[in-house]
């Protein structure tokens, strides 16, 4: 077991410890609160049972959530390595840091993975993803699958000290189970995103082509796959350093200390970047709201046209009156 703590304490040597340490704990601050912020923000606003939100605004509390907990258990592992000015000890805490860690963030990325996809289904195919009841083939796959792998690292003792915190023994394990799927995921990701923009550009003209100026290119699914789109750009602002830092490593080890500090920050801040997208999807609601309300003045052909307006019906009433007063007249004479 000792032997798991033979790895650099990264920082100590060259003096960024500290700037280091405090860093992630600030930026993991923010996240925190931001997820705390989206989480409590939408449930408060008035809709009917969870599983009857859209699949955006789902995903974006699922979102949250994971990133919470991952900012909360990382922070303890960084707060514990400021106060011992050492690995997290004993190894069983680091560990249990690790496994919580490793499982939050592959669940984070394999959400944004499913996201991604059913945004590239619902351009190409104008289908999406089943995820069945209460979503629980979704949860089946982006949870059961991390819990594995998960399982099967802590088994093999390759879950420990890390030098910056408690993640993957650095190694092969590392090579296997965080540079290779960020990049992997990375690039899946890109080309998804790239496939599924080509879509919403072709549809969208093909759309303003045939109806003309009247187009608006917020037909359900585009603007579906649009909003899905930002959780893919999310990714790729919050993983782009870690692919980065783990190419550098896989061509030499003499990294430079501002692309780790690159790693610490943009990794930590996804609670942040899940609140721009809520807030981006608030938007859209309300727009798509005020142009709810204006259809009915602008549209005068949905207006049912065997409804009598109010006026009609008080003219009708009137004339039926006169008649009959007249009639009435008539006859008295």
């Amino acid at each position: 077991m000792s032997s798991m703590y033979n790895v650099t304490l990264l920082g100590w040597d060259d003096g960024t410890f500290y700037p280091l340490h405090i860093t992630a704990i600030v930026c993991m601050s923010c996240s925190f609160l931001a997820s705390v912020v989206v989480t409590m923000a939408s449930f408060k606003t008035p809709k009917k049972g969870f599983y009857s939100w859209s699949r955006s605004e789902r995903f974006v509390v699922y979102l949250a959530v994971s990133e919470m907990g991952f900012n909360f258990v990382h922070m303890f592992d960084h707060v514990t390595m400021v106060i011992e000015e050492d690995h997290v000890r004993p190894l069983e805490l680091c560990q249990f840091y690790a496994f919580l860690i490793v499982l939050l963030v592959t669940i984070k990325n394999w959400i944004l993975v499913t996201i991604s996809l059913n945004a590239f289904l619902l351009m190409r195919f104008h289908h999406q993803m089943e995820f069945g009841a209460r979503d629980w083939r979704l949860f089946a796959v982006v949870v059961g699958f991390p819990l594995l792998i998960c399982t099967a690292a802590l088994s093999f003792q390759q879950l420990g000290p890390a030098g910056a915190f408690c993640l993957v023994k650095p190694g092969l394990a590392t090579f296997l189970l965080t540079t290779i799927p960020c990049i992997v995921i990375l690039a899946v990701n890109t080309t998804l995103y790239l496939l599924t923009w080509f879509h919403i550009r072709r549809d969208a003209q093909r759309i303003k082509s045939i109806i003309g100026t009247q187009a608006q290119s917020g037909t359900a699914y585009i603007q579906a796959a649009k909003t899905m789109t930002l959780f893919i750009t999310v990714f790729t602002v919050q993983w782009w350093a870690v692919a980065v830092y783990g190419i550098w490593q896989i061509i030499t080890d003499d990294v430079p200390p501002v692309v780790y500090m690159f790693v610490v920050v943009f990794t930590n801040i996804g609670g942040c970047l899940n609140l721009v997208v809520y807030l981006s999807i608030l938007k859209k609601r309300r727009r798509t709201m005020a142009v709810g309300t204006l259809l009915p003045t602008s549209r005068p052909r949905d207006q049912n046209p065997y409804q009598v307006k109010t006026s009609d019906k008080e003219k009708a009433q009137s004339s039926t009156a006169k008649q009959e007063a007249h009639s009435t007249g008539q006859a008295s004479l």
